[in-house]
């Protein structure tokens, strides 16, 4: 098992690393994009960086744990079915990748923390921390859903599960957020909380409920 998590991790490295510079523009557009959006919804009550900073990391993570998946490929170039034909199981194999992109996502959410402190001359290791624990409840449920549908599931299907699963994701980025402004607001928490588990129970039963024939078999159309 060790050896096929470095094999997994050095193939999905060389595949980000071809396709470094176009990875690196999007994730640094975004970046612009969201802190210049959250300066900007900001500007009134007066932009303070230590309360948006969570959240900047936060959605950073998530870019780059989204940028760096590549189930779809597996399925197109074959490489699934013979990994899966060498014995690895399907969920090893899903765990494995979703593992390579939590990776890239903290990565991309430490470099995003590292521009703010340079930018606004600002240092907050607590909050640093919190975003990164988010960040890893939240993408690492998202992964797996994901994986499994893009294996398991027709492209249709798939990309519904995507839509609800980024819809959830997004949602519990945001109520992070109003809780991050409303600490004394218990529903903010309580839904945030939910949402996260609801995430969780559906990963758990893809999970359990994935097997090898069936990402065999099926067709991506």
């Amino acid at each position: 098992m060790s050896n096929f998590v470095k094999a997994t991790f050095f193939k999905e490295f060389h595949i980000l690393k071809n396709r470094g510079r176009s990875f690196v523009f999007s994730v640094a557009m975004f970046f612009i994009f969201i802190t210049g959006i959250t300066v900007f919804m900001n500007r009134e009550q007066g932009f303070n960086i230590t309360n948006e900073v969570v959240y900047i990391q936060l959605y950073m993570g998530i870019i780059g744990f989204l940028y760096s998946m590549s189930f779809w490929s597996e399925k197109v170039t074959g490489t699934l079915e013979y990994t899966l034909s060498n014995g690895v199981r399907l969920r090893s194999f899903v765990i494995c990748k979703i593992m390579f992109n939590l990776i890239v996502g903290l990565c991309t959410s430490i470099s995003s923390w590292l521009l703010i402190m340079a930018i606004f001359k600002h240092i907050d290791y607590i909050s640093t921390i919190m975003a990164l624990c988010a960040y890893t409840v939240i993408a690492f449920p998202y992964g797996i859903i994901n994986g499994i549908a893009m294996t398991c599931y027709r492209k249709g299907i798939a990309s519904i599960f995507q839509y609800i699963s980024l819809a959830i994701i997004f949602s519990s980025i945001l109520s992070i957020k109003f809780i991050s402004n409303n600490l004394n607001n218990v529903y903010f928490i309580y839904t945030t909380i939910a949402i996260v588990i609801i995430l969780w129970v559906i990963s758990l039963l893809m999970l359990l409920s994935s097997n090898e024939e069936k990402a065999i078999l099926t067709e991506i159309e």
